[in-house]
């Protein structure tokens, strides 16, 4: 299938190429990871970087977003996984049971 231009839409900040991308369970936004160890969202619809994803030390190389759509998590290099809040992009403490 050809896109159309009408299809095609400019980014605002640039994903890493050959970098794992995810759309989010309803399909209004994605994210990628950046070429500055940050994760950013865009929406789907218009392109338009919507939130950006700060704390990295080292390259991002995934991103996934939950079933839900509420949590966004990133990998890399550091060799583990974040939970970020799809909404405000804070990492939500961890929480202990008892």
């Amino acid at each position: 299938m050809r896109r159309r231009a009408k299809d095609t839409l400019t980014l605002q900040g640039t994903p890493r190429r050959g970098q794992l991308r995810a759309f989010s369970p309803d399909g209004s936004a994605w994210s990628a990871p950046a070429y500055d160890n940050k994760v950013k969202v865009w929406d789907a619809q218009t392109g338009q970087d919507t939130l950006t994803l700060k704390g990295d030390t080292l390259p991002v190389i995934s991103v996934a977003f939950s079933p839900d759509g509420k949590r966004l998590l990133s990998g890399g290099w550091h060799k583990t996984v974040k939970v970020w809040d799809a909404d405000t992009a804070i990492t939500p403490s961890p929480s202990r049971a008892g």
